[in-house]
């Protein structure tokens, strides 16, 4: 079918599951149920566990796909960023497997670029550098889809499940039902590519109710499966419903390896060694042009030195002279009040298990200290833990509800997407006192519950009480973007590089609101100054890439 594909101009796209990640020293999700279910089996008395089950609504922990979500809400209920961390050191296990090679160079041939994935992995990216040298359009947050371009060449990556840096789903209630951002982008995507499912066994609701989906049109759809193990009647079914094919297949790497031959790829082995020799010899040549630079400026190197001391100083140097100014005072007088402020500066300085340590010694002295909560609460959000963060937040709300405890909590629920919670603690900081920081979080929640007229209203007063923050007129932009006034978007979007010139967010927001408009040559520009600030900025090289693409139809 691929090699008819060339003659008919036909497209694929792949559906790639935990499957696909084995042969890389990834486990699957059903491996990895089979060990959370001997853990929970270990961690609790047979009537603890039951109570548990019924507790967090789970029938049962029999290791299979389809209870894979439900066994992880039991294995690391409550305390969800120890699954977190679980992943993040699995994941790191895993490298680029044979089937991964043929993947990544289909991938890159423009034609059959879009692979979609329930995995939270990097496996296919990274194939992609390593075998193509293509950087893909990774789309690792609902937030995204609207940047999915099917029409540009560059391969895309879409992670339905979110990345695993960007707290990923994978708790049942998380992956009941696909964001609507996603469901576009996938009708949109079938109307384009035929579906090829591989390593994928249906476990989640969120996309197999999706595809189940009656009024969802597909070109066909071919489902592999591994000729050892039965597909479900609830695969088989879906497969007749859309016209498919089942396809037994002996693994992913084996049958991506007999395509690729198929197709008459090579064996990559020469292309490599000649990559990374170029690379070596690039890396060389650069050393030793730094070390001539380096020697030949070694005279005057105290008095750039004294420029760069001047430079830092004017940066950086106020957080370390503020730092040994409490360090000294806390020497001479070991107060809870001292601890705060040393741990404190430790924050400002990312030294965040010094800043705990600090926080928590405060505690020890003065268990009622709510500022040391608030403190330790900070570091605990700015280091994603969301939850120990809020655990901190109540804690402080509950000795002295104060403004700033408020919208620490209500920032670090916006962190967690619960919405309602951070409209809740605005409400109260907004009761004790009207400040803009309450009114401009209240407005994102409302942005985000698509309760416009309620966010904009909340922009507006956040602007008047501090007329120089840039993210609320970023934020203001986005709310008339959405509501299609562009040129209000735009006018607030200027406001926004005027206060904060160097924030490649509000240049990348000018340039869609610029291509909306059809002005494609001002939103080239913002693009392009946005890429200039943030080198790694994804969203500035897609707008890029769409300015590229519109010019070329």
């Amino acid at each position: 079918m691929f090699v008819e594909a060339e003659k008919y101009n036909r497209r694929f796209c792949f559906i790639l599951g935990s499957g696909a990640s084995r042969a890389a020293g990834i486990k699957t999700g059903v491996e990895m149920a089979k060990q959370w279910a001997t853990e929970l089996e270990e961690k609790y008395e047979r009537k603890e566990l039951k109570n548990l089950m019924d507790k967090l609504h789970i029938d049962s922990i029999v290791p299979n796909s389809q209870n894979y979500f439900g066994i992880y809400d039991l294995r690391y209920y409550p305390d969800y960023h120890e699954g977190y961390a679980y992943f993040e050191r699995e994941l790191e296990k895993g490298s680029p497997s044979l089937g991964h090679y043929a993947l990544a160079k289909i991938l890159a041939g423009k034609k059959h670029n879009l692979a979609i994935t329930t995995n939270f992995d990097s496996l296919v990216e990274d194939a992609l550098f390593i075998y193509t040298n293509k950087h893909p359009l990774v789309v690792g947050h609902e937030s995204l889809t609207q940047f999915i371009n099917l029409n540009i060449e560059r391969p895309i990556i879409a992670k339905i499940h979110r990345s695993l840096y960007f707290r990923p789903f994978n708790r049942k209630e998380e992956t009941m039902d696909l964001a609507d951002g996603w469901k576009e982008t996938l009708r949109n995507a079938f109307n384009v590519y035929t579906p090829v499912v591989v390593g994928y066994a249906g476990g989640d609701e969120s996309l197999m109710k999706f595809l189940q989906d009656e009024h969802l049109k597909m070109n066909g759809l071919y489902w592999c499966y591994w000729n050892k193990e039965k597909p479900s009647e609830e695969i088989v079914e879906l497969v007749k419903s859309k016209n498919g094919c089942m396809v037994p297949i002996e693994g992913f790497d084996l049958m991506m390896f007999m395509l690729s031959r198929k197709l008459g790829l090579d064996n990559p082995e020469k292309e490599m060694l000649a990559v990374t020799n170029e690379r070596i010899q690039n890396y060389n040549k650069q050393y030793r042009e730094f070390e001539k630079d380096i020697r030949e400026k070694y005279e005057k190197a105290e008095a750039t030195d004294e420029s760069m001391q001047e430079t830092i100083k004017e940066i950086g140097d106020f957080n370390v002279a503020l730092f040994e100014a409490v360090n000294q005072k806390l020497e001479k007088e070991k107060t809870p009040e001292n601890y705060v402020e040393r741990g404190e500066a430790y924050f400002r300085l990312n030294e965040f298990d010094n800043a705990i340590s600090d926080f928590n010694e405060a505690i020890n002295l003065k268990p009622d200290f709510a500022e040391a909560y608030v403190g330790r609460g900070n570091v605990y959000c700015y280091q994603g833990k969301y939850d120990c963060a809020i655990k901190d937040f109540d804690e402080a709300i509950r000795l002295n509800p104060t403004i700033e405890s408020y919208n620490c909590r209500a920032r670090t629920y916006y962190m967690k997407d619960e919405y309602d919670f951070v409209i809740r603690d605005c409400d109260e900081a907004i009761r004790i006192k009207a400040n803009a920081n309450s009114f401009y979080y209240r407005g994102r929640a409302y942005f985000y519950k698509e309760e416009y007229e309620l966010a904009m209203r909340d922009y507006n007063e956040a602007i008047r009480l501090d007329s120089n923050d840039s993210i609320t007129y970023w934020a203001r932009g986005d709310l008339y973007y959405e509501k299609g006034e562009y040129d209000l978007a735009i006018k607030d979007y200027n406001e926004s590089i005027r206060l904060s010139p160097d924030w490649d967010l509000s240049y990348q927001s000018r340039g869609e609101a610029y291509f909306q408009k059809g002005k494609y040559d001002l939103a080239l520009k913002d693009y392009q100054e946005a890429l200039r600030i943030s080198p790694e900025s994804l969203l500035a090289q897609v707008g890029i890439d769409k300015i590229t693409a519109k010019m070329k139809s």
